[in-house]
């Protein structure tokens, strides 16, 4: 198929070629954001750095890459932040290695280490569990990274803590104990100061032994370690990315370099694991880059775009999009459909998911619900009470638990998280409900 470019496509690849200074893509799904990645690279000169957020996306870029140009580009690289910095970090120490178990990691866990290392009596495991995720949040906000906050600011470490709602790790889920309201503010504090000594320690060995966050926020924190750059750096999903990421971005620019920010804010979905919610906002802060709009779909028919713009109103059928049809069901009557084995069923919350996978599975009929992190994040709620041995018991408790959890989280304003909590809760609340009342974990 030969590519035919849209008007908005070619007035990115016009500054791509004559223009200056940095650019942000503000790519609608469907839009062709891929496409007009690779096709931007053709009119680019010099290097090339394409930055990913996980490594599958990156080898298929670098793949589909490949196949639009006939041929491998040298001077170009596809990969994680992460890759780029663990490549930046183990030319600064050859002989470094990543923590874990497995013959090809240096065979512990870099958090244990470092509290063999304070010669402090190991923490238990709520207060422990908070620390480390604490430690692993300072690292991704730059916690200590000259041009982004020092590292000894408590009310920045405390903005962690409730910002991603830390109270929660400190659940013991051996005894069923959650600390109260005082109790917490005291383990707070506590886990405050031993997050920052595990981070001042933590940077003493990390020659010797790195995590996950490790990758990006050691390079950035020594001086020393050496950035490869780039003429170019094209950085996809921008909207999750955070402090860290940016500026490791901006390292990897060549003085006169360029960047590329793609992204979406209505699809940003990262904020569990440290990305701003803000992200988008920032960058055109922090660069001041040209915007460019991607808005024609080409995903959907006209109908679908009619209703879609309800909540996207900038988005455009492609030209020769078909009519198409958008129809409405009620969901009970769902179950009495012709269903495919092609067919999918789509929805914004899990739990509607889970409810009506169970109805079809009753009824006979095959259904798969999609996603890894589905399950994980199901199976960890359920087993948050190790002493709960009945599903009875353990509704009770989930309905406990949703109540404290979506009050604390409104009261400070985070009625996204507090719809993920009730929703993973009435997800797995769907699962109870199929089983006897006397069945046992």
């Amino acid at each position: 198929m030969i590519f035919q470019a849209s008007e908005q496509q070619m007035n990115i690849f016009r500054w791509v070629r004559d223009g200056e200074g940095h650019a942000m893509v503000q790519a609608l799904a469907g839009t062709g954001k891929t496409t007009t990645i690779i096709e931007a690279i053709r009119y680019m000169q010099g290097s090339v750095a394409l930055v990913a957020y996980n490594k599958k996306i990156a080898e298929e870029l670098q793949a589909k890459i490949k196949n639009r140009m006939g041929k491998k580009r040298e001077d170009m690289r596809a990969g994680t932040f992460h890759s780029f910095g663990f490549s930046s970090w183990i030319r600064r120490y050859p002989g470094m290695k990543m923590e874990g178990d497995n013959e090809r990691s240096i065979g512990y866990w870099k958090w244990d280490r470092i509290i063999e290392l304070l010669q402090i009596p190991k923490p238990d495991k709520p207060l422990s569990r908070c620390a480390r995720k604490l430690l692993s949040l300072a690292k991704q906000y730059g916690f200590g990274i000259e041009g982004i906050e020092p590292d000894d600011n408590p009310a920045r470490w405390k903005w962690l803590f409730d910002h991603f709602n830390l109270q929660d790790e400190l659940f013991d889920e051996d005894s069923g104990y959650m600390p109260k309201p005082d109790e917490i503010e005291k383990l707070m504090k506590v886990a405050i100061v031993l997050a920052r000594r595990a981070l001042l320690k933590g940077i003493e060995i990390a020659p010797e032994v790195i995590d996950f966050d490790d990758m990006l926020y050691m390079p950035l924190r020594e001086p020393s370690c050496r950035i490869w750059q780039y003429d170019w750096v094209l950085v996809d999903e921008c909207q999750d990315s955070n402090p860290v990421r940016r500026m490791f971005a901006k390292k990897m620019m060549r003085p006169e370099g360029r960047s590329i920010w793609i992204g979406d804010q209505n699809q940003a979905i990262y904020g569990f694991g440290g990305a701003d919610s803000e992200s988008m906002d920032v960058i055109q802060q922090q660069f001041s880059p040209t915007l460019f709009p991607l808005t024609t779909t080409y995903r959907c028919s006209l109908a679908v775009v009619r209703y879609a713009r309800q909540w996207t109103p900038d988005m455009e059928p492609r030209p020769e999009a078909p009519e198409g049809a958008v129809l409405t069901i009620e969901a009970e009557k769902l179950l009495s459909q012709d269903l495919k084995n092609s067919d999918a069923i789509l929805c914004r919350n899990t739990s509607p998911l889970v409810d009506l996978a169970l109805k079809l599975i009753r009824s006979g009929r095959g259904c798969k619900v999609e996603g890894r992190d589905i399950g994980q994040n199901l199976w960890k709620l359920a087993e948050r009470w190790k002493r709960v041995k009945t599903v009875q018991i353990l509704a009770e408790r989930l309905k406990e638990y949703r109540s404290v959890q979506v009050n604390i989280l409104k009261k400070r304003g985070k009625d996204m998280r507090a719809e993920q909590v009730g929703d993973t809760v009435d997800s797995l609340m769907a699962i109870i409900e199929s089983l006897p009342s006397h069945a046992t974990l």
